[in-house]
């Protein structure tokens, strides 16, 4: 079964590192606040696209979501 992804808004912070964190994420045009709770990189050398992996969480909702910023196409996706 094929995962399926949704295009998202997302305001993120690049800190000293220069890597993004997404701090908030739209969700229906509907901001919620987000925690990042873990995150990884996956890098493909054969096609040479390196995505990153966000596990966060709402501030105040409590829900999980599990996001990617994909660095080929600078878009940010949410699985559905």
């Amino acid at each position: 079964m094929e995962d399926l992804w949704e295009r998202i808004r997302v305001r993120a912070y690049a800190g000293i590192k220069g890597s993004e964190k997404p701090r908030e994420i739209f969700l229906d045009n509907h901001p919620v606040l987000v925690k990042v709770i873990s995150e990884w990189l996956e890098e493909d050398i054969h096609f040479k696209k390196r995505k990153r992996y966000f596990r966060v969480i709402g501030v105040n909702t409590g829900e999980e979501y599990l996001i990617c910023y994909d660095a080929g196409s600078k878009e940010w996706f949410r699985k559905k």
